[in-house]
Parts: structure tokens; sequence; C-alpha cells
């Protein structure tokens, strides 16, 4: 992998597109080539077949290439803004935006970034860890205002407040009948399961959305010391409409 990294950063020196493109091969290509599996925000080994490095690189570029070549890809003018989703009026006016997908930190997840660790010794971008929640503190916040149960996991009190927040935003920026879709997870812990995905939509109700529908994706058990079935938790997306 890393003679792979050294030609790719030499050949395309001069050209961050190209060099772009055949890192995302290579990504791809040494995962595809090893016996890491991810499982959620964990890394599993498996000893599994794999084939070559070398062989799947070369087809895995193939592959972009050709498809590449197939789109008629039009120029799109975007913007990547670093901040925060509690607090939007530095990036985007009052009903400016169309359409929102977005797919908030699930509650209580342990770390987002473990599962990028083969990605992060690629491209040498040092991962800084991400807060399971939005918010800095988690003790004694009072969510009575939002219509929640005051016995909920401090952790998932923080989260809910912050999920507010973060709708309220989105509701301020939203035009009209601008149609939403929100990834989110149910939280586990060690004593029940908290359904995120209907409290928040019901966070959204008060706020002025109209919740459409509540998709489920994915069913999973929560547990505790890994035998304890504690309950089920969902992924869901919901699906609002301003």
């Amino acid at each position: 992998m890393v003679f792979y990294l050294n030609k790719i950063n030499e050949a395309c020196k001069d050209n961050e597109k190209e060099r772009d493109f055949l890192l995302l091969g290579l990504i791809d290509s040494a995962m595809r080539s090893s016996y890491i599996v991810k499982d959620g925000a964990i890394i599993k080994i498996v000893k599994r077949g794999t084939p070559s490095l070398k062989k799947f690189f070369k087809y895995k570029i193939r592959k972009m290439y050709k498809d590449l070549k197939r789109l008629n890809l039009k120029p799109i003018e975007t913007r990547v803004e670093y901040g925060d989703a509690r607090n939007l009026e530095p990036f985007l006016d009052a009903e400016s935006v169309d359409s929102v997908i977005t797919s908030p930190p699930y509650l209580n997840k342990i770390e987002y970034t473990n599962i990028y660790r083969v990605e992060e010794s690629i491209l040498g971008l040092p991962l800084t860890g991400l807060r399971s929640f939005i918010g800095t503190r988690v003790e004694d916040i009072d969510v009575s205002d939002l219509g929640l149960d005051q016995n909920l996991p401090p952790v998932a009190k923080a989260y809910f407040k912050d999920m507010y927040s973060s709708l309220k935003e989105m509701h301020r920026v939203c035009k009209d009948n601008t149609k939403l879709a929100i990834i989110i997870g149910g939280g586990c812990f060690p004593d029940r399961v908290v359904e995120s995905d209907i409290i928040t939509a019901e966070i959204a109700e008060k706020i002025g959305f109209n919740v459409k529908n509540i998709l489920v994706t994915r069913h999973s058990w929560c547990t505790r010391a890994r035998t304890i079935k504690i309950g089920k938790i969902r992924e869901s997306i919901i699906l609002l409409e301003k």
C-alpha cells in the first residue's frame, strides 16, 4: 500500500484531482484486500479470502474510470462549511434552503472515527474524536420545556436539547414546503432503550415541522455485558416538511 501511495503522490504532485481520484480507489482497494471488516463503529478482523492489492487496485481504477466516462457530469457550485448546526446564521440566511438530508450523531454512539483508521493512515490525516452528542455539558439539563421526561439519562437530555436547537435552525433556514430527511439511531443504555426517532419527531412537531413519516431501516439489539438483552433499537429516517 505504501508503494502505491508514494507512486500516486509522486505522479500527481501537480494535479490534485487526479491524485484524489487515485487515492479514493486505493482506499477502497486496501479495505477489500485486507481482513478488516467495518461493523457499525467497530473494526473487526475476519480471516477470509482476499484479492491481491495489486490486482484489485487495477480493477478498481479501471471501473471508476469507465463509470466516470459514462456519466454526463455538469459543473455545479458546491460549498463546504465548518460550523455548528445549532447556529447556522454565519452560513445560511432565513428561508434560503430547498431541501435537507442530514444524519446527526447517534445517541450515545461510542466513536465515529475508529472505523476510518485505514483511511487515516493512507491520507495521513489526524482524525479528531467526535463526542457521542453535540453538547458539552450533560449534567443539570432541564428538558421539561421540550415536554421530555426529566428521568432520561443525562447524555440523552443533552442530546435532545441540542437536537431541538439544530431543528430550530433548520426550520429558520428552510423555505416553505421544504422537505427534510433526518437519519437517526436509537439510544442504548444499561437500563433502557431510548427511541430517538419518536422523540426527535415530537420535537420537530413542536418547532413547526409536519412529520410525514418515520421509515425504520434497521433493527438491532441493545445489550449489556454483551449477553443481556435490554431491548431493540432502531435506525430510522424521519421525513419532515416545513
